[in-house]
């Protein structure tokens, strides 16, 4: 009895998942777009908030213990 542990076929990817999910091309442009302008604004959020954290953390002189 053998058991194939590897992949038969393998789809290449697009570079746009919602292409490559079946989305008509505009649409997965649009998606693409929309997704990638939140995830630049929700790192910039992250950004802003590492930068506060240490800045305040230095000023006060606080440390992990």
């Amino acid at each position: 009895m053998s058991i194939e542990t590897k992949s038969m076929h393998i789809t290449p990817a697009s570079g746009n998942v919602f292409a490559d999910l079946g989305f008509e091309s505009k649409e997965a442009a649009e998606m693409k777009a929309e997704s990638q302008r939140i995830i630049f604004e929700k790192q910039a959020i992250k950004d802003c908030l590492m930068t506060e954290m240490a800045v305040g953390t230095e000023a006060k002189q606080h440390r992990q213990t």
